[in-house]
């Protein structure tokens, strides 16, 4: 049963809890408050199980609160609805087509929105933007390290360039400048800046890479099939 999303991967995962299933009592203070139900703590005043889980897709481990039918067996018994990872999830998932420098900067980004950071989120956005850069420049022998030579060299769209040079330079002003307590930058706005970059790592390495991808599996199969049927 799927019920959050893995912190690490952020792949949906249930609750699949790491160590071996036992029940002890626990004393705190007079009368017992908890109890430990496969490597889980169950406190009575709220209701919830504290435990470690493991991600079922990426077998990492993370801390986990939820609530079950019973406390012996919370993994068995969890609620519908309940389960949560106590470790801030990832606002999305980053494709893993995007090079690994500019990856890691843009899943900052996502643990950012994921976790409320709003300037935490802009900022890494910005470092994303600026490793794109630097790799393209690199990978292509561009003259500059810039949108504006991504554009002339064919490698993303006009409308890509300027809503990812409206996110960089939100994130240099917001860098280098006071916060302005009458216009502050929502959560929602975050989410937009980071739409605008995630388009541009899109088209810069995810479609074609999928593209080649498909291309690679389509001249297979040609190769292998009845000439009659091409």
């Amino acid at each position: 049963m799927y019920g959050m999303t893995c912190p690490h991967c952020g792949a949906a995962t249930g609750y699949s809890p790491v160590g071996t299933r036992k029940y002890v009592e626990i004393p705190r203070g007079n009368p017992v408050l908890a109890q430990r139900a496969t490597g889980s703590i169950h406190d009575e005043g709220s209701g919830y199980f504290f435990g470690l889980g493991r991600c079922q897709a990426c077998a990492k481990a993370f801390p986990v609160r939820g609530k079950a039918s019973s406390t012996e067996s919370p993994d068995e018994t969890v609620q519908e609805g309940t389960l949560e990872p106590l470790w801030p999830t990832r606002y999305r998932v980053v494709a893993q087509e995007i090079p690994n420098s500019v990856r890691t900067a843009f899943e900052d980004a996502s643990a950012a929105l994921g976790a409320g950071s709003v300037l935490g989120a802009i900022l890494a956005t910005r470092t994303a933007v600026i490793r794109a850069q630097r790799q393209q420049k690199q990978a292509l022998n561009l003259s500059e390290a810039s949108l504006k030579a991504l554009v002339e060299a064919g490698r993303v769209s006009r409308s890509t360039f300027e809503a990812s040079e409206v996110a960089r330079r939100v994130a240099n002003y917001l860098g280098h400048e006071e916060p302005d307590p009458d216009d502050q930058y929502s959560k929602e706005d975050a989410e937009e800046l980071y739409e605008f970059v995630e388009a541009l790592l899109h088209e810069l390495y995810v479609q074609p890479a999928r593209i080649r991808h498909h291309r690679n599996r389509l001249a297979r199969r040609v190769e292998t099939a009845d000439p009659n049927t091409s």
